[in-house]
């Protein structure tokens, strides 16, 4: 092999790597992403139910 293959090889290597890694962040990212959504779902029945409550107790 040639030293311009060997570096490239290597450059290669390290890219897929990187990629790899990357991968594995978009995952954890979008684990978190949805946790959030849920999250925000939740907060927002809370936050109609309180509203709710609050107009019921404004109507008495």
């Amino acid at each position: 092999m040639s030293e311009f293959e060997i570096v490239s090889d290597e450059l290669a290597n390290q890219l897929c790597q990187r990629i790899e890694e990357l991968e594995y962040e978009k995952s954890a990212v979008l684990a978190e992403n949805d946790a959030l959504a849920a999250e925000n779902i939740e907060l927002r029945k809370e936050l109609a139910e309180q509203a709710k409550q609050l107009a019921s107790m404004r109507a008495a």
